[in-house]
């Protein structure tokens, strides 16, 4: 499995592991040296914490989404 890269911004849109679209409101570091990001979530109110595996960025997982296209008309 390939390292993920964990460098977010606030303000940045993600979506959650289960599935819950919403905003980076900031980054905290705790003293024992791990980090942690406060999630603004669309449909909810507060912040709630999520560990940076738990999340991925918003255009991410929009851009491997396949888009449908137009019927084709048979020329008969």
């Amino acid at each position: 499995m390939a390292k993920q890269s964990y460098m977010y911004q606030i303000g940045e849109r993600v979506i959650t592991y289960n599935a819950q679209s919403g905003t980076i409101s900031s980054i905290v570091h705790d003293e024992d040296g791990g980090s942690f990001l406060l999630v603004k979530l669309d449909h909810m109110t507060g912040e709630y914490a999520y560990d940076f595996s738990e999340v991925t960025r918003l255009a991410k997982v929009r851009s491997n989404h396949r888009t449908k296209a137009e019927p084709v008309l048979s020329r008969c």
